[in-house]
């Protein structure tokens, strides 16, 4: 574990936290302020309605014990740096890593409509399309959370077993 933790220096994110996955929060509400609120709903394969729903990835969820929240103040940073902390933990035993972003995902331009995601290694859902409250979730951790752009903060998160 402390080869992961130490990847917050190397990868110069803000924070990394070993957290509970039982603390991970999850609601349907959340499913709706993506197709009702994010222009990408229904464009990224990493977004609504492609990823499971709420109660799936609770399921899942529950597979896992602990997980690592990351903290950052850029989206693109926080994806890039959830699927290099993945790699690392395969490569560590953790066989069941996975993990999860913030915010839409911005490695193509659009998805192709006739086939599958054309970067499967390294894009991952967004914790938001996972059913996953991240305010109600990251504030058990002290994290007063805002949107304004001046001290925007975001999330990622890699379940652990």
């Amino acid at each position: 574990m402390k080869n992961l933790l130490a990847l917050k220096k190397e990868l110069d994110l803000k924070e990394i936290l070993l957290i509970e996955s039982k603390d991970i929060q999850t609601a349907p509400w959340v499913l709706f302020k993506c197709r009702y609120g994010c222009g990408e709903f229904g464009k990224r394969y990493s977004c609504p309605p492609f990823p499971p729903p709420p109660f799936f990835s609770r399921q899942i969820f529950s597979e896992y014990n602990t997980a690592l929240l990351i903290h950052d103040h850029a989206s693109w940073k926080i994806r890039w740096a959830v699927t290099e902390i993945e790699k690392k933990a395969v490569e560590l035993g953790f066989f069941k890593a996975f993990g999860m972003g913030s915010g839409p995902c911005g490695l193509c331009e659009e998805c192709p409509d006739d086939r599958p995601c054309v970067k499967t290694e390294e894009a991952r859902p967004s914790m938001e399309a996972m059913g996953i409250d991240v305010f109600g979730t990251v504030r058990k951790f002290g994290y007063d959370l805002s949107h304004d752009p001046e001290t925007a903060q975001f999330f990622g998160l890699v379940l652990l077993e």
